[in-house]
C-alpha cells in the first residue's frame, strides 16, 4: 500500500546528477566490511552517519564514542579520528574540505575540518535537539527531535525558514530525524525527510513547505537515506532491516536488500555511481558484533 498526500506535479527533467544505473532492477555483491572502531574507543561503534569524500574516503560519525572518523575505502583502514564534545547524529559535507556535525544532546552544531586529519573547528548552539543536516546553496537544512521541525537556516546558524505544523495547526513531524535534498535541472532543490516515529518520507519544497508524502508498510522506522539520482532515494529502514529504493515520481518503494544480504537495523547509507558500489551501517538490537564495521556492497 502506498499513500501519497499534498501532491505536487514537477516537470520530468533529468536532474544534474543523474545516476545511470537503475538501482531498483539491480542486484548487490557482498565485498568485505571495512573496521572502524578506533583504538582509543572503550564502545562499541554507533555508526549513524556516513558521508563520502573524494578520494575514496568516508567520513563517520560514532555516537558511542563522541567521535568523527575519516576511512580509506581503498585500504580499508582509519585515516584519522577526532573526539567532540558529545554525541554526534548526522552529518554533511561543506565547501573548503569542511563537514557540520549535529551534537543533539548538546543542542549544538560542530564545525569540522576534512583536510588531512579531521580537526575540530568551531561549534554553534542552536535551539532545540538537532538531528539530521543537510548543505545546500550556503544554507543549512536541519531536522529537529525536540521540538519537532525541519528549519533552513544561513551558515551562521540564524533560522530563515522552519516547518513544524500544517495549515490546521496539527504537527508535521513525529520523530524527524535524517534528511537530504535532490535538485532537478532548471528546478529549485527539493527536501526529502524521513520520520521514524511515523515511518513516513516527507518532501518539502527548499521553503519547508510540505509538497507530498510517501509511507508503505515495506518501510518501518526509516533512517538515514541518499539520493542516487534523478528522482531515485535509497532508504534505510531500521526496524524492516532493509535497503529501499524509492521512485519520488512514481512513489514506488521497492527493496534492493534485506536480512538475506545480511542487513539488520541499517542506520546510514551511501552509493558511489563511479564504482557502483553501496555503503551502510548497521546498529541492530543486541548485536554489538556488527556494529564496528561498514557494509559494502557493488553492483553484480
Amino acid at each position: 500500500m502506498q499513500i501519497f498526500v499534498h501532491q505536487q506535479f514537477f516537470c520530468d527533467i533529468p536532474a544534474l546528477n543523474q545516476s545511470r544505473t537503475d538501482l531498483s532492477q539491480s542486484l548487490f555483491s557482498k565485498l568485505p566490511d571495512i573496521p572502524v572502531e578506533g583504538s582509543t574507543d572503550n564502545r562499541d561503534c554507533f555508526l549513524n552517519s556516513l558521508a563520502l569524500m573524494p578520494g575514496d574516503r568516508l567520513l563517520l560519525a560514532d555516537f558511542n564514542n563522541n567521535s568523527v572518523m575519516h576511512v580509506d575505502t581503498t585500504t580499508n583502514k582509519m585515516v584519522s579520528q577526532v573526539k567532540l564534545p558529545g554525541g554526534p547524529w548526522d552529518l554533511c559535507l561543506l565547501p573548503g574540505d569542511r563537514a557540520a556535525v549535529t551534537l543533539p544532546k548538546e543542542k549544538k552544531i560542530q564545525f569540522v575540518s576534512t583536510q588531512g586529519n579531521v580537526t575540530l573547528q568551531k561549534v554553534v548552539k542552536v535551539d532545540g535537539k538537532c538531528h539530521g543536516i543537510y548543505f545546500c546553496d550556503d544554507n543549512l537544512i536541519v531536522s529537529f527531535s525536540f521540538p519537532p521541525k525541519v528549519v533552513l537556516m544561513n551558515m551562521k546558524v540564524k533560522v530563515k525558514k522552519s516547518a513544524d505544523k500544517d495549515s490546521s495547526g496539527k504537527p508535521l513531524f513525529l520523530y524527524p530525524e535524517y534528511l537530504t535534498v535532490t535538485r532537478e535541472s532548471q528546478t529549485p532543490p527539493v527536501i526529502y525527510v524521513t520520520d521514524w516515529g511515523t515511518s513516513t518520507i516527507t518532501k518539502l519544497s527548499i521553503s519547508v513547505e510540505v509538497l507530498q508524502t510517501y509511507i508503505d508498510p515495506i518501510l518501518r522506522s526509516p533512517r538515514g537515506l541518499a539520493a542516487v539520482g534523478d528522482n531515485q532515494l535509497l532508504l534505510c529502514g531500521r526496524a524492516s532491516d532493509n535497503i529501499l529504493f524509492l521512485d519520488t515520481f512514481t512513489g514506488e518503494i521497492t527493496q534492493l536488500m534485506g536480512k538475506k544480504e545480511g542487513i539488520e537495523g541499517p542506520y546510514s547509507v551511501v552509493y558511489c555511481p563511479l564504482k557502483e558500489m553501496t555503503f551502510v551501517t548497521c546498529i541492530p538490537d543486541n548485536r554489538p558484533e556488527i556494529e564496528n564495521f561498514v557494509k559494502v556492497f557493488k553492483v553484480a
